[in-house]
């Protein structure tokens, strides 16, 4: 372990190579083969590469080759990247990308940041970021503090293969890894217990002197259980004290290696006394039926072509009301089926008419209101016909009106210009006028 998680150990040097900025693998290894000469635990030989180096651990001396070391313990994720994640629109992406409450420093950054409301800090760098062995040891860290339960992996053989058990090295792993050492533990003082109502319900049975009273408490009859049916097994230690096979705690009884056991063979003795009552009786009816169909075979004979005549008598008679229930029944099929025919297009009939003459109803109404709407077309078509003639009426009698208007004005400016000698500016307005009248002629 110091040589492992120490101040000059192996991890705190990996993850100080992780910080340098130009750390590397072989940096790493002298550093650490350097700083730790002393240890024993540690293996260095000449044969050796630069990137190796041992450690004997419990189980066996370990080999091991530093090679990528610093790059995968660093493994974390750009800034950028990170904050790109967290802006994701994806649930998973945004929340769980970066999630570090499984470790000690996600929840202490949580309430560092959630407790104050100081001035915005500096960004966090990369270089700075937990490796991955910081983020094992607070994963450790947290698990220690848990009440935690462990399944351990036995191998059975070393071929890999399928029922086949190697006990030398079976019991090598037990023993390493210390089950060995707390069965042999357990067994040397108390090794099994139950509550005090566990054992009045399952050995109950064997207490056969109970007091007519009963007992003032389950404790007590516990007690007194286990002084009856355990009293041969206490043994004397050499300081002359009587040891009891048991011991009785304030809410359990504690027994010692081979008690229990006893009390389970006393048990499964009545059980298999009672087991004999409850047998007797059945298998004595079972012998008596056997013996009376053996007595009673010889006329079993005799009895089938009795029974199959009567089966006979009773089966014809069966198939004859059969067949005379089947003619009653088509007759009365062919009747009922008639009169449903006619109760069922009387019914139709009186659903239907009534959606027959609102049918004819909606049709006139189509069909008068398909003549008013040619009437109403027809005196349109006479209207507009109408307004075309008053239209070109008018427009013959406008261009008459402006024809004889423009003669006028032509005549009124001849004389006008005339008198004044035809000056450019009576001229102009000789154009104008034109103008004008041309643009009403259009208009």
């Amino acid at each position: 372990l110091e040589l492992i998680e120490g101040k000059l150990g192996i991890i705190k040097q990996l993850n100080e190579e992780c910080v340098r900025p130009k750390g590397n693998d072989q940096a790493f290894v002298s550093k650490a083969l350097q700083s730790n000469k002393a240890v024993p635990c540690l293996i260095q030989k000449n044969t050796f590469d630069k990137l190796e180096f041992g450690i004997h651990h419990y189980a066996g001396a370990v080999i091991y080759r530093a090679q990528d070391f610093v790059v995968r313990n660093t493994d974390t994720l750009p800034s950028d990247m990170s904050e790109a994640a967290r802006l994701c629109k994806n649930e998973i992406i945004a929340k769980h990308l970066d999630n570090n409450k499984c470790t000690n420093t996600g929840s202490k950054e949580e309430e560092a940041s959630g407790g104050s409301r100081g001035p915005p800090k500096r960004a966090k760098s990369n270089l700075s970021a937990d490796t991955v062995m910081t983020q094992f040891k607070n994963q450790l860290t947290g698990l220690n503090e848990t009440q935690s339960r462990y399944v351990r992996c036995v191998k059975p053989n070393t071929q890999k293969r399928k029922l086949v058990m190697e006990h030398i090295t079976t019991m090598e792993q037990l023993r390493c890894a210390g089950v060995v050492a707390a069965v042999l533990i357990s067994r040397s003082a108390y090794p099994s217990k139950l509550f005090h109502s566990e054992v009045v319900e399952r050995y109950g049975m064997l207490n056969e002197g109970k007091p007519k009273g009963g007992y003032p408490d389950v404790k007590s009859e516990c007690e007194d259980i286990c002084k009856k049916m355990l009293k041969h097994l206490e043994t004397t230690n050499k300081s002359g004290k009587t040891q009891s096979g048991f011991a009785m705690g304030k809410s359990r009884a504690y027994f010692r290696a081979g008690c229990l056991e006893y009390l389970e063979s006393e048990r499964s003795k009545i059980w298999d006394k009672w087991a004999v009552k409850i047998q007797k009786p059945a298998r004595g009816f079972i012998v008596r039926r056997r013996i009376m169909r053996e007595k009673y075979a010889k006329f079993a004979e005799a009895v089938i072509p009795v029974q199959s005549l009567f089966r006979l008598i009773l089966a014809k008679k069966k198939a004859a009301t059969a067949k005379k229930d089947k003619k009653r029944m088509k007759r009365m099929g062919k009747k009922s089926k008639k009169a449903a025919i006619r109760i069922q297009a009387t019914v139709r009939g009186f659903i239907q008419r009534p959606k027959y003459r609102a049918a004819l109803r909606r049709k006139k109404e189509e069909e008068d209101l398909a003549n008013q709407l040619v009437k109403m077309q027809d005196k349109l078509a006479q209207a507009e016909e109408q307004r075309k003639r008053d239209l070109e009426d008018a427009r013959f009698q406008f261009e008459q009106e402006m024809e004889e208007y423009k003669e006028k004005l032509e005549d009124q400016l001849r004389a006008e210009a005339e008198k004044q000698n035809k000056s450019a500016q009576q001229q102009t307005l000789i154009d104008e006028s034109g103008k004008i009248i041309e643009y009403l002629r259009k208009e």
